[in-house]
C-alpha cells in the first residue's frame, strides 16, 4: 500500500503451516508482477519521450536554420519528411501496441485466409528494399496455406519479424523464411545472418523499445509481432542460430480460438 513494491513475505513463512506458506508465495507473486508491471511502464513512457525527442529536436533545429538561411529549404527538406514520418510511424505503433495489448482485437472472429497471400506481398517489398545492400530473400515452403486467423494481424506480425531480419543482415548475405504445415499447427521461421543477440537478452527482444542502439527501428515492431502471434493462441521464440545470426520461431494453430 506504500509502494514498496519489493518486499517479500515468502521466506518468512517457509516455516509456517503449508497454507499461510502458499499464501506468502502467491502474494510474493503478486508483489513481483506488480513491481514488473509498474516498471515496465515507467521505461516505457521514458523511452517514448526519448523516441519522439529525437526527431523533434532535429526538426526544431532545422527551422531555426531555415529561418536564418531560406535558400536551404530544398536540401533540408528530405531530412524533414523523413523525421516526420518517423514519428508518424512511430504514434502508429503505440496505437497498434496499445489497441492489442488491451484486448482490443480479442473480440475479432478468425476468419478463413490463406497465410501465402498475406506474405507473398511482404516477401516481394523486403527483397525489392534489400537489393541496394545485396541482401537475397530466400522462402521455402507451399505456395498455398489455408488456415483461421486474423489477416491484418497475422500481416503486421510477420512484416515485423521480416523486416527486422532484414535490418540486421548484412550486406551479400541471405534472411530465409520458412513455412511448415503440419495439422493442427503452422509454424513460421525467420532467420538472418547478422551478429545475433546476446544469450541472456534473447527473451528481452520483444519487450517493446528493447533493441540494438545502432538500429533505426522504432524498437516495437517486435513486441507488436509477438503479441499478435499470442493473441492467436501461437507462441514466438528467439534464437541465436548454429552458424550465427539471429532465428525467430513462430507457431500458430490453423484453427485459433481469440475469444475475450
Amino acid at each position: 500500500s506504500q509502494g514498496r513494491l519489493d518486499r517479500r513475505i515468502g521466506p518468512e513463512l517457509d516455516r509456517s503451516e503449508p497454507a499461510i506458506a502458499d499464501v506468502g508465495r502467491a502474494f510474493d507473486m503478486a508483489a513481483g508482477k506488480l513491481q514488473e508491471l509498474t516498471e515496465s511502464r515507467s521505461r516505457l513512457f521514458h523511452d517514448i519521450s526519448h523516441e519522439i525527442r529525437s526527431p523533434l529536436a532535429r526538426l526544431q533545429a532545422q527551422t531555426a536554420l531555415l529561418r536564418q538561411n531560406p535558400a536551404r529549404l530544398t536540401a533540408m527538406l528530405p531530412r524533414m519528411d523523413a523525421d516526420i514520418g518517423r514519428i508518424d510511424q512511430l504514434v502508429e505503433e503505440i496505437l497498434t501496441l496499445a489497441r492489442i495489448e488491451r484486448g482490443g482485437v480479442r473480440a475479432a472472429t478468425p476468419v478463413q485466409m490463406d497465410l501465402i497471400d498475406i506474405l507473398d506481398p511482404i516477401l516481394r517489398d523486403a527483397a525489392f528494399e534489400g537489393q541496394s545492400r545485396r541482401v537475397t530473400l530466400r522462402y521455402q515452403g507451399p505456395d498455398q496455406l489455408p488456415m483461421q486467423g486474423d489477416p491484418e494481424l497475422l500481416h503486421r506480425a510477420a512484416e515485423n519479424i521480416i523486416r527486422n531480419a532484414l535490418r540486421y543482415a548484412p550486406p551479400d548475405s541471405a534472411v530465409e523464411v520458412t513455412v511448415r504445415a503440419t495439422d493442427p499447427h503452422v509454424s513460421l521461421t525467420v532467420r538472418d545472418h547478422g551478429p545475433g543477440v546476446e544469450q541472456d537478452q534473447l527473451a528481452s527482444i520483444f519487450h517493446a523499445f528493447v533493441r540494438d542502439e545502432a538500429c533505426q527501428g522504432s524498437g516495437l515492431g517486435l513486441t507488436i509481432a509477438a503479441n499478435a502471434i499470442r493473441l492467436h493462441g501461437g507462441t514466438i521464440k528467439a534464437e541465436n542460430a548454429e552458424s550465427g545470426g539471429l532465428r525467430i520461431r513462430c507457431r500458430l494453430p490453423r484453427h485459433p480460438v481469440m475469444d475475450a
